[in-house]
């Protein structure tokens, strides 16, 4: 395929997918963060580690650097050379400083192979060393060939090299967020700092900065074989969560719409991912008892979407009176509350509401509420009006 193709089909599914929500009206307000450099010794860094006082995210890839890399680090601390500042976000958690590692993981892991001298390329800093694992380790030397210390494990350095490796300064840059009192500058820089070829999705993220029961019955949910079905022909949904997101953001949405969007527990944004990241930060300080007949309601609707027409979420294709094999998040969306406040009734026939689907698509309607502005409160109430209307077969529309 042409470079151009794969852009365009790459635009394509970033179109069809609502990716730009959350630029639409939106602006960050300005966080009060502190930010301060400090220095730590490598063996009391490491012993930080282990404690857990810091924490290395779910999200954090596996330990990647080659032999040669991770050697040529290990170097430039005998050399007493610089090496890059760590980056961590300070939290209270259980009443306890932690930090949680945004930049500096295979850093970290590094130094902690070379002093215990385990190394494994395929591993991660969380597994530890089991007799599972150990049989993928083996003894860390250094294969820097310029290096004065080419081939020697931490064992076999001298004693004063060893003195100094463990005494060696490393520069840790925390930052912390005074204001608002939530974690979404903690999740703006995580995502700000993901900028490699393989991007971590929002939810992804979410996932390791958010982690608790409700995302954990999120997860559950996620799973249940109708909502499996429901996502079966849509390839992106499948990739890197976004199930996961998706259906979070039905119970969210469906718990704001439910109080009028006069929430006062947690704020309802502009913006779906700060409001995902609200209700997230919200119900996971709550028990199953406030959120779980909203799960159960999200459930109950995906079932009955299903027994009615499994392609309903689906969108029109591009340029095709057809439907498309990709669901649309914000019809999805608006579909499962109508289904809900209509309670769990859809009485219009399986021919005539594809065929609303198809001939909507093209209406100045449709742009306004399901393209524009999609995560206003307004909106969010209006497309479940058009949908109750449509679902109950009552929809008059002339241009359809």
């Amino acid at each position: 395929m042409l470079l151009e193709e794969k852009e365009a089909e790459k635009m394509e599914e970033m179109q069809d997918y609502e990716q730009y929500e959350d630029e639409e009206g939106y602006q960050i307000n300005r966080y009060e963060i502190t930010t301060y450099v400090t220095q730590r010794s490598i063996e009391s860094l490491i012993k930080w580690v282990d404690k857990k006082k810091i924490i290395i995210p779910d999200f954090q890839r596996d330990y990647v650097w080659p032999i040669s890399v991770a050697s040529k680090l290990i170097d430039s601390v005998l050399l007493n050379l610089p090496i890059p500042n760590i980056f961590l976000y300070k939290v209270m958690k259980d009443g306890d400083e932690v930090y949680y590692v945004v930049d500096g993981f295979q850093r970290i892991q590094t130094l902690k192979y070379f002093k215990e001298n385990s190394w494994s390329q395929c591993s991660n800093i969380k597994e530890g060393i089991n007799e599972e694992s150990s049989s993928r380790y083996h003894p860390f030397r250094i294969k820097y060939k310029s290096s004065e210390w080419y081939g020697k494990t931490y064992q076999m350095l001298s004693n004063d090299d060893r003195f100094n490796f463990d005494e060696y300064s490393v520069n840790l840059t925390i930052f912390e967020q005074s204001n608002p009192k939530n974690k979404n500058s903690m999740f703006e820089v995580f995502e700000r700092i993901n900028t490699g070829s393989d991007k971590l999705s929002e939810q992804e993220i979410r996932n390791a900065i958010y982690p608790g029961v409700f995302l954990d019955k999120i997860r559950e949910f996620a799973k249940i074989d109708e909502y499996q079905k429901m996502i079966e022909n849509d390839s992106f949904m499948k990739k890197r969560q976004n199930y996961v997101e998706l259906f979070l953001r039905f119970v969210s949405y469906y718990y704001a719409y439910s109080h009028n969007f006069e929430v006062v527990d947690f704020k309802i944004t502009t913006s779906k991912k700060d409001t995902l990241n609200n209700v997230c930060e919200f119900f996971n300080k709550n028990s199953e008892e406030v959120y779980g007949r909203y799960l159960e309601d999200v459930k109950k609707a995906i079932q009955t979407i299903m027994e009615f027409l499994p392609e309903a979420v689906y969108g029109r294709k591009r340029n095709e009176k057809s439907i498309s094999k990709k669901i649309h998040a914000v019809f999805a969306e608006a579909l499962v509350i109508a289904v809900i406040k209509n309670n769990f009734e859809i009485k219009i026939s399986k021919e005539k509401f594809n065929q609303f689907k198809i001939d909507f698509w093209e209406t100045e309607k449709f742009e306004q509420h399901f393209v524009q502005q999609t995560t206003t409160s307004r909106n969010v109430i209006e497309r479940v009006a058009l949908l109750l209307e449509v679902i109950n077969d009552e929809y008059k529309d002339s241009r359809i």
